[in-house]
Protein backbone atom coordinates (compact mmCIF):
# COMPACT_ATOMS: atom_id res chain seq x y z
CA UNK A 1 0.00 0.00 0.00
CA UNK A 2 3.07 2.26 0.76
CA UNK A 3 4.78 1.47 -2.54
CA UNK A 4 1.18 2.28 -4.24
CA UNK A 5 0.36 5.79 -2.36
CA UNK A 6 4.02 6.94 -3.09
CA UNK A 7 3.83 6.14 -7.08
CA UNK A 8 0.60 7.87 -7.08
CA UNK A 9 2.27 11.49 -5.10
CA UNK A 10 5.41 10.72 -7.86
CA UNK A 11 2.73 10.64 -10.50
CA UNK A 12 0.60 13.91 -8.88
CA UNK A 13 3.88 15.39 -8.51
CA UNK A 14 4.65 15.18 -12.59
CA UNK A 15 1.30 16.38 -13.16
CA UNK A 16 1.60 19.51 -11.19
CA UNK A 17 4.76 20.01 -12.21
CA UNK A 18 5.47 19.22 -15.74
CA UNK A 19 1.95 18.36 -17.59
CA UNK A 20 -0.08 21.68 -16.06
CA UNK A 21 3.29 23.54 -16.23
CA UNK A 22 2.49 27.05 -18.20
CA UNK A 23 4.61 30.56 -18.85
CA UNK A 24 2.49 32.40 -16.17
CA UNK A 25 2.70 29.91 -13.22
CA UNK A 26 6.47 29.69 -14.55
CA UNK A 27 6.25 33.26 -13.49
CA UNK A 28 4.08 32.98 -10.39
CA UNK A 29 4.97 30.13 -8.26
CA UNK A 30 8.16 31.46 -7.56
CA UNK A 31 6.61 34.49 -6.19
CA UNK A 32 3.94 32.96 -4.33
CA UNK A 33 6.51 30.99 -2.56
CA UNK A 34 8.86 33.98 -1.32
CA UNK A 35 8.36 34.74 2.07
CA UNK A 36 9.08 38.07 1.18
CA UNK A 37 6.24 38.54 -0.94
CA UNK A 38 4.03 38.28 2.02
CA UNK A 39 5.62 40.55 4.25
CA UNK A 40 2.83 43.29 3.24
CA UNK A 41 0.25 40.77 4.36
CA UNK A 42 1.66 40.07 7.98
CA UNK A 43 2.04 43.90 8.40
CA UNK A 44 -1.50 43.86 7.79
CA UNK A 45 -2.18 41.47 9.97
CA UNK A 46 -0.62 42.65 12.75
CA UNK A 47 -1.93 45.86 12.51
CA UNK A 48 -5.37 44.12 12.28
CA UNK A 49 -4.37 42.06 15.90
CA UNK A 50 -2.82 45.39 17.67
CA UNK A 51 -6.30 47.67 16.26
CA UNK A 52 -8.73 44.12 18.52
CA UNK A 53 -6.73 43.15 20.90
CA UNK A 54 -4.53 46.28 22.24
CA UNK A 55 -0.51 46.47 22.11
CA UNK A 56 0.03 44.45 24.65
CA UNK A 57 -2.51 41.04 23.77
CA UNK A 58 -1.18 42.00 20.33
CA UNK A 59 2.68 40.95 21.41
CA UNK A 60 1.19 38.23 23.28
CA UNK A 61 -0.09 36.83 19.81
CA UNK A 62 3.24 37.54 18.24
CA UNK A 63 5.05 35.91 20.38
CA UNK A 64 3.22 32.89 20.14
CA UNK A 65 2.94 32.78 16.37
CA UNK A 66 6.98 32.97 16.13
CA UNK A 67 7.00 30.12 18.44
CA UNK A 68 4.06 28.69 16.72
CA UNK A 69 6.75 29.11 13.26
CA UNK A 70 10.08 28.21 15.62
CA UNK A 71 8.46 24.80 16.52
CA UNK A 72 6.74 23.92 13.24
CA UNK A 73 9.49 24.55 11.18
CA UNK A 74 13.09 24.02 13.54
CA UNK A 75 11.39 21.59 15.72
CA UNK A 76 8.98 18.99 13.79
CA UNK A 77 9.70 19.65 10.04
CA UNK A 78 13.59 19.68 10.09
CA UNK A 79 13.75 16.39 12.94
CA UNK A 80 11.12 14.78 10.48
CA UNK A 81 13.31 15.15 7.41
CA UNK A 82 16.13 13.74 9.15
CA UNK A 83 14.35 11.26 10.24
CA UNK A 84 12.55 10.16 7.53
CA UNK A 85 15.15 11.06 4.82
CA UNK A 86 13.06 10.82 1.78
CA UNK A 87 14.56 12.77 -1.06
CA UNK A 88 13.01 16.01 -2.46
CA UNK A 89 11.89 15.32 -6.23
CA UNK A 90 14.43 17.97 -7.56
CA UNK A 91 16.87 15.03 -5.49
CA UNK A 92 15.38 12.26 -7.25
CA UNK A 93 17.54 10.72 -9.83
CA UNK A 94 14.91 8.89 -11.69
CA UNK A 95 13.08 12.30 -12.03
CA UNK A 96 16.05 14.96 -12.75
CA UNK A 97 15.03 14.12 -17.08
CA UNK A 98 11.11 13.90 -15.86
CA UNK A 99 10.79 16.87 -14.12
CA UNK A 100 11.39 21.00 -14.13
CA UNK A 101 13.07 22.53 -11.75
CA UNK A 102 11.87 26.35 -11.53
CA UNK A 103 14.09 27.11 -8.39
CA UNK A 104 17.16 26.08 -6.83
CA UNK A 105 16.26 22.62 -5.22
CA UNK A 106 17.60 23.34 -1.68
CA UNK A 107 17.93 20.87 1.01
CA UNK A 108 18.23 16.79 0.25
CA UNK A 109 15.08 15.84 1.82
CA UNK A 110 11.82 16.91 2.00
CA UNK A 111 9.21 15.05 3.91
CA UNK A 112 7.72 17.06 5.25
CA UNK A 113 7.41 20.88 3.86
CA UNK A 114 8.04 23.59 6.26
CA UNK A 115 6.44 26.28 3.57
CA UNK A 116 3.16 24.45 4.60
CA UNK A 117 3.16 23.46 7.81
CA UNK A 118 3.79 27.41 8.76
CA UNK A 119 1.88 29.18 6.52
CA UNK A 120 -1.10 26.75 7.25
CA UNK A 121 -0.39 27.30 10.91
CA UNK A 122 -0.35 30.77 10.65
CA UNK A 123 -3.10 30.47 8.25
CA UNK A 124 -5.74 28.90 10.71
CA UNK A 125 -4.48 30.72 13.95
CA UNK A 126 -5.25 34.35 12.16
CA UNK A 127 -8.47 33.16 10.90
CA UNK A 128 -9.56 31.67 14.17
CA UNK A 129 -8.36 35.20 15.81
CA UNK A 130 -9.94 37.40 13.22
CA UNK A 131 -13.34 35.27 12.85
CA UNK A 132 -15.12 36.97 14.59
CA UNK A 133 -14.69 40.54 12.97
CA UNK A 134 -13.44 39.29 9.33
CA UNK A 135 -15.74 35.94 8.75
CA UNK A 136 -14.37 36.10 5.19
CA UNK A 137 -11.01 36.23 6.37
CA UNK A 138 -10.69 31.99 7.26
CA UNK A 139 -10.82 31.32 3.21
CA UNK A 140 -8.59 33.82 2.14
CA UNK A 141 -5.66 32.81 4.23
CA UNK A 142 -6.32 29.49 3.97
CA UNK A 143 -6.40 29.68 0.32
CA UNK A 144 -3.32 31.87 0.89
CA UNK A 145 -1.56 28.93 2.50
CA UNK A 146 -3.03 26.30 -0.08
CA UNK A 147 -1.47 28.53 -2.87
CA UNK A 148 1.99 28.81 -1.52
CA UNK A 149 2.18 24.87 -0.50
CA UNK A 150 0.59 24.04 -4.40
CA UNK A 151 3.24 26.75 -5.45
CA UNK A 152 5.81 24.05 -4.16
CA UNK A 153 5.02 21.20 -5.52
CA UNK A 154 4.79 23.12 -9.00
CA UNK A 155 8.06 24.68 -8.44
CA UNK A 156 9.54 20.87 -7.95
CA UNK A 157 10.55 21.03 -4.42
CA UNK A 158 7.90 19.06 -3.26
CA UNK A 159 5.75 16.09 -3.46
CA UNK A 160 2.13 16.70 -2.66
CA UNK A 161 1.73 14.37 0.21
CA UNK A 162 5.36 16.65 1.21
CA UNK A 163 2.69 19.55 1.53
CA UNK A 164 -0.68 17.28 2.72
CA UNK A 165 1.11 16.38 5.07
CA UNK A 166 2.57 19.72 6.18
CA UNK A 167 -0.77 21.08 6.04
CA UNK A 168 -2.30 18.87 8.61
CA UNK A 169 0.54 19.66 11.23
CA UNK A 170 0.36 23.05 10.79
CA UNK A 171 -3.38 23.20 11.48
CA UNK A 172 -2.85 20.99 14.58
CA UNK A 173 -0.30 23.27 15.72
CA UNK A 174 -2.68 26.42 14.83
CA UNK A 175 -4.92 24.86 17.41
CA UNK A 176 -2.71 24.23 20.43
CA UNK A 177 -1.24 27.79 20.10
CA UNK A 178 -4.89 29.15 20.16
CA UNK A 179 -5.65 27.25 22.71
CA UNK A 180 -2.47 28.81 24.37
CA UNK A 181 -3.77 31.74 23.48
CA UNK A 182 -7.05 31.17 25.12
CA UNK A 183 -5.64 30.75 28.38
CA UNK A 184 -3.23 33.87 27.72
CA UNK A 185 -5.27 36.45 26.49
CA UNK A 186 -9.23 36.75 28.20
CA UNK A 187 -10.61 38.56 25.27
CA UNK A 188 -10.37 35.18 23.11
CA UNK A 189 -12.53 33.36 24.91
CA UNK A 190 -16.04 32.47 23.14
Amino acid sequence: MLEQLLQWDTETFLLINKEWGNAFFDWLMPILRNKFTWIPLYILILFGFYKMYGLKNAGIIIVFAALLVVVGDSVITNTTKQTVKRLRPCQEEALKNKMVERVGCGGMYGYFSAHATNHFALALLFSLLLKKRFRWATFALLFWAAAISYAQVYVGKHYPLDVLTGAIVGCLLAWLTYWGLQKSIKQLKT
